[in-house]
């Protein structure tokens, strides 16, 4: 049986760390089982890349525009959604970036700690969804 939940947060870098304790509390109630704490480590990273993301590139830093976060965990993985009112990615080809640079880092990291990244765009909705397989 999936569990899930969903937050909305607004898109303020002050969210960013409730939104961390949330994910260890949340991991918590599904159980380490199901939600090992190596897995808790590469999601909460992998998480707030795509929220600040969402913050400094959707939506410019704006501070009344809404990012809402979907987390399941099913079928050994978890899945976590991170929505906003952005354009979307133009590409999600990445090179290897300066890892010492101020920015540019963030897609990178996420393809590297999940299995699978997406961004989806549809309407004036932007979704990056991020899957971590047990």
């Amino acid at each position: 049986m999936p569990f899930s939940i969903k937050i909305a947060i607004l898109s303020d870098t002050r969210y960013l760390a409730p939104l961390r304790r949330f994910l260890s509390a949340y991991a918590k109630i599904v159980g380490r089982k199901r939600f090992p704490k190596d897995a808790l480590k590469f999601c909460t990273t992998a998480l707030i890349e795509a929220v600040d993301n969402a913050i400094f590139h959707a939506h410019f830093k704006k501070k009344d525009k809404w990012i809402e976060i979907y987390l399941t965990v099913k079928n050994n993985s978890i899945i976590m959604k991170i929505a906003d009112c952005g354009k979307g990615l133009n590409h999600m080809e990445i090179k290897n970036p300066c890892l010492t640079a101020t920015h540019g880092r963030g897609l990178y990291v996420m393809k590297r700690l999940m299995d699978s990244v997406e961004s989806r765009f549809s309407g004036k909705r932007h979704e990056m969804i991020l899957t971590y397989k047990l």
